[in-house]
């Protein structure tokens, strides 16, 4: 039993890996994309007025916050991998406090 426990275990970590990977790699894309976009609009552009200048700046900063190493889908998934770490970990120590509690 134990050892099917450790493989499922390991099964899930390799596809919570993968999925993270995924997502990490989706939000790279996105962001590039969406830099690549802005760019080619203001070069047909040519920036002829001031104010597609804000205005694109005001995308790119839109882009980078959302894009950021510290965005809301990084902190949503560091918190998630933080919390799965602590019950796996945690659960560990009750057990050696408990068997040396025994001793």
């Amino acid at each position: 039993l134990g050892d099917r426990v450790e493989r499922l275990h390991s099964q899930i970590e390799a596809e919570r890996r993968a999925r993270l990977q995924t997502m990490e790699d989706g939000i790279t894309k996105s962001r590039r994309l969406a830099i690549q976009q802005l760019f080619n609009k203001q070069l047909s552009l040519q920036q002829e007025e001031n104010e597609n200048g804000i205005e694109a700046m005001t995308k790119l900063a839109e882009i980078l916050r959302e894009t950021s190493t510290n965005c809301p889908v990084r902190k949503a998934a560091i918190h998630f991998q933080y919390s799965t770490l602590k019950s796996t970990i945690l659960p560990h120590y009750y057990k050696y406090f408990l068997w040396l509690s025994t001793r």
